[in-house]
């Protein structure tokens, strides 16, 4: 449903403090989306002046974790904006619950989430300057 997307994406999108985007993803993931648990994982971000930089092999380190995370995840989702790659997103669903009712929103919003995130590094960056 595009305009649920759309209400998520806006909300997503709403702040400009990652603390916050980052918690109302989580809330958004396990909630709304009714997924059993979920973790973001962020690049260590280098800043070059005006420009973020992201390392040939930069390591990802987890940033947040909200729900059950046990077992294997049901879908891992890379996340990048304006052509960096920002991290990865893994999802866990109910064991023995068929998921097919997130999966095609959360594939809406990913675009969505990165772009939040994206901003909201930014919006660090430019405060610190």
């Amino acid at each position: 449903d595009l305009a649920r997307v759309d209400s998520i994406g806006r909300e997503l999108s709403k702040d400009v403090d990652l603390d916050r985007v980052l918690d109302g993803l989580m809330r958004v993931l396990t909630e709304e989306l009714g997924l059993a648990g979920a973790e973001l994982w962020l690049v260590d971000l280098r800043e070059t002046g005006v420009e973020i930089e992201v390392p040939v092999s930069a390591p990802l380190r987890p940033m947040r974790q909200a729900g059950a995370i046990a077992g294997p995840p049901l879908r891992r989702h890379p996340l990048a904006s304006a052509g960096r790659s920002l991290g990865e997103l893994v999802v866990w669903g109910h064991p023995g619950r068929a998921q097919d009712a997130a999966t095609p929103l959360l594939e809406l919003l990913v675009p969505w989430i990165a772009l939040a995130i994206d901003n909201a590094l930014t919006y660090a960056r430019l405060e610190r300057y």
